[in-house]
């Protein structure tokens, strides 16, 4: 067994603020991943590093989004044979009273930890 890691990163483009922002990114390791005994796959991921901001007309805020409005998804696939992993980083909407022109930009990136099998 191998740890094997793969950093992800997402740019985001500006977006109103109301929207719930989605997107994947499927990849593969080069080496099958381990699945322990109980049928869960011996993978993870980890918000390495982001940078989101909040805009209005085009002018960046000075406050800055937290770790709250960011959520990681991981999908290693759907059978103990490969090395696939499907990753989703999907920011969540600001307070629903935000103004239609408020928005945020900025990127999001994650690391993922496999253990894959040595073959």
């Amino acid at each position: 067994m191998s740890l094997a890691f793969y950093t992800v990163r997402f740019d985001i483009p500006v977006t109103t603020s109301t929207d719930n922002w989605v997107k994947e990114e499927r990849f593969d390791f080069s080496k099958r991943i381990r699945w322990d005994d109980h049928h869960h796959a011996c993978v993870d991921v980890a918000l390495k590093s982001f940078d989101l901001q909040y805009l209005t007309d085009g002018r960046v805020y000075e406050y800055l989004l937290g770790r709250e409005n960011i959520r990681l998804d991981l999908d290693p696939g759907r059978g103990h044979g490969d090395g696939s992993v499907t990753l989703t980083v999907q920011l969540r909407p600001m307070a629903p009273q935000a103004r239609l022109d408020i928005g945020f930009k900025g990127y999001v990136e994650a690391l993922v930890i496999a253990d894959l099998w040595d073959e």
